[in-house]
This record gives C-alpha cells, sequence and structure tokens, in this order.
C-alpha cells in the first residue's frame, strides 16, 4: 500500500485534498506598506544625499528588507490543507506544529471579515470542535475567498456525515436471506 503526501502529511487511503493554501498578501497590507515607506526613504535620502548620518539610507534599506522577509515568512511557512476527512494547519519553517481537526469534530466555522477585508474578499476562518478548549481550534488567517472556503468545509461536513450514516444503516439492515424474528 502506497501513502501520498502532501505539504509532509501523509494522506490516509480514501483521502484526497479539497484545498491547500497560504495567506495572500494583502493579510500584510501595513508591513507591506512599511517597508516600501523604509525602502523609499533609503533611496531618496541616498540619491539626494538628506541623510544626517552615513549609515542612515541603509539602515532605512535594511529595516524595509526586513519587513519583507518577515512577510515572506509568514506567507509561505503557514499552510492551510482541506481534505475529505480532516483539516490541517501546518506552522513553521524549522520548528514545524500541526494541527489537525477531524471534519466530523468540527460544530463551527465561522468567517472574520473587516471592511478592507470585504473590498479584496479575504479573511479570516474559524473552525470550532467541541473539546472544550477556550477559543477556535485553528484559525486561519489572511485567507482568499473564505466564503467559499466555509461552503467548501460545510459541503464536505454533509458528504461525510451521509457516508456514515449509510454505512451505519447499512450495518443495522436485516439481510434479505434472514426473515424477519417477531
Amino acid at each position: 500500500m502506497k501513502h501520498r503526501k502532501v505539504a509532509g502529511i501523509i494522506l490516509l487511503e480514501e483521502e484526497s485534498v479539497k484545498r491547500l493554501f497560504h495567506p495572500i498578501i494583502l493579510e500584510f497590507f501595513y508591513s507591506l506598506m512599511f517597508s516600501l515607506v523604509f525602502l523609499g526613504l533609503a533611496g531618496y535620502s541616498y540619491y539626494y544625499n538628506l541623510y544626517l548620518d552615513y549609515y542612515a539610507p541603509y539602515i532605512c534599506a535594511g529595516f524595509g528588507v526586513l519587513l519583507l522577509f518577515r512577510i515572506l515568512y509568514k506567507i509561505f511557512t503557514n499552510t492551510f490543507i482541506i481534505t475529505s476527512d480532516r483539516v490541517l494547519y501546518i506552522k513553521g519553517l524549522f520548528n514545524i506544529e500541526i494541527v489537525e481537526v477531524s471534519l466530523d469534530k468540527i460544530t463551527n466555522i465561522a468567517i472574520d471579515q473587516s471592511f478592507f477585508q470585504q473590498i479584496f474578499n479575504f479573511g479570516d476562518v474559524s473552525i470550532d470542535t467541541a473539546s472544550g478548549t477556550v477559543g477556535y481550534e485553528i484559525v486561519m488567517k489572511g485567507i482568499g475567498e473564505p466564503k467559499e472556503v466555509q461552503l467548501l468545509m460545510k459541503n464536505l461536513l454533509v458528504k461525510k456525515e451521509t457516508r456514515v450514516l449509510s454505512t451505519y444503516e447499512d450495518k443495522i439492515k436485516p439481510k434479505a436471506s434472514e426473515p424477519e424474528k417477531r
């Protein structure tokens, strides 16, 4: 039996990936603007010799580049995977944290969008279970098209429930060869 791997996660036999995504860059809009301002100040002060200190443009450029690296790090080290049986959140580069929630344990799927996020169609999708923990199990921050993600998960929940019910009914149904007892 050969298992498939997606983003370092081994999938179960009947499991298929429905969606794999990362936060979109608009989630980090303000950090992106600050980094561009720092890079612009560095270029402007270097070109027009407006710096008070020789190192000022280099310091501004360094802050700008560090903010850009921070944005890229957050985008590419947060992975969300929705499969036919579970939802996975993988976080980290060297110290990897994996949070897994089975679809049949999900009790609530909430969307949080600010006005800015509604305009550009992205937001946070939060998944809650009946585990008794405070807060949500998984919060997918900066996800594009969050309403479609919520609808996908709800459809998967319904499919899984009907699959479980049909297997349960098959087990309790009397066989045709056996007469019913009265």
